[in-house]
């Protein structure tokens, strides 16, 4: 924040803009910075168990905080699965989870080669992946102090022309993790993966994702 000299010689102090819910851009980048400054507080420790190349806090001020980067690639300080973490019960504030969420991606070979899903979800289901959002969701709450918050990035998607609704599962599975809904927000992308053309269509393209953030309870 900057200080104003106003005309009577008091003294305002510039405040940031609002943060908003839906972000717009092609990617997260921009979205995490706000969230960022809404729920990461100074001195805390984050946790960011899918950091792949750290492309999340770009535009982010991770001065402020401590940032630990986990892993399965080398890029990462840590290298672990998300879903069994090397740290200790409730030593983090933030837990990150992004992990690799298009069911069956080498059926889509440009997205599988945007994103790089099929290294570590080649040929799976959506109930499997699924599974994969319910085990580290649970890890993150182990991980998580009092107050804290679990990030999960999130998509809905289709499989054998059947709407998968990862926007509603989530929530049951963050509760059931013993976690609470404290925020949600949408990023939209306007150059989506596989571009605009689309010479048969059985459902609309997914040009959005979203990013909710649960909460730890500070009593059970």
């Amino acid at each position: 924040m900057h200080a104003q000299l106003l005309l009577d010689g008091t003294t305002d102090i510039a405040r940031p803009a609002a943060v908003m819910t839906a972000h717009y851009g092609p990617r997260n980048e921009g979205m995490i910075a706000a969230v960022a400054r809404l729920y990461v507080p100074d001195g805390a420790t984050v946790v960011d168990a899918t950091y792949g190349r750290g492309n999340f806090w770009r535009r982010t001020d991770t001065d402020r905080f401590r940032l630990v980067s986990s892993d399965l690639r080398a890029l990462a300080m840590v290298r672990a699965d998300f879903t069994a973490l090397p740290f200790a019960d409730a030593s983090a504030d933030v837990v990150v989870l992004d992990p690799p969420y298009i069911a069956r991606p080498e059926s889509n070979r440009f997205i599988d080669r945007r994103y790089r899903n099929s290294e570590t979800t080649t040929g799976m289901s959506y109930a499997r992946i699924l599974d994969l959002y319910r085990e580290g969701i649970a890890e993150a709450s182990r991980v998580l102090r009092r107050g804290g918050t679990c990030w999960v990035k999130c998509q809905d998607t289709t499989e054998n022309r059947c709407q998968r609704w990862a926007v509603i599962d989530m929530p049951a599975v963050a509760t059931a993790a013993a976690l609470t809904i404290r925020d949600l927000f949408v990023l939209v992308n306007p150059t989506p993966p596989g571009g605009l053309a689309a010479d048969v269509q059985h459902q609309a393209r997914r040009n959005h994702s979203y990013l909710w953030i649960f909460r730890k309870p500070v009593r059970i």
